[in-house]
């Protein structure tokens, strides 16, 4: 996988700002869970897409947590 370039974007675009008479404002929300129509919002709708992205590169479909870890949540 390419890496995130989230990360770097923010960092560019607060290094760009400084100084300047605007601002901006990053909004992420933590998870929106179910169904939302008319946004592309969902986590739901993210994990298919990374699914399917995983896919199509002949990749592993990832998870950023342990099994144990995952396993404990689930109680």
């Amino acid at each position: 996988m390419p890496p995130d370039f989230y990360f770097d974007q923010i960092d560019w675009l607060a290094d760009y700002q400084r100084g300047k008479r605007w601002s901006w404002t990053e909004i992420r929300p933590h998870t929106l869970c179910g169904f939302s129509p008319g946004t592309a919002m969902s986590i739901l709708s993210v994990i298919a897409v990374y699914a399917s992205i995983s896919k199509a590169f002949g990749l592993p479909l990832r998870f950023p947590a342990s099994p144990a870890r995952s396993a404990r949540s689930t109680r």
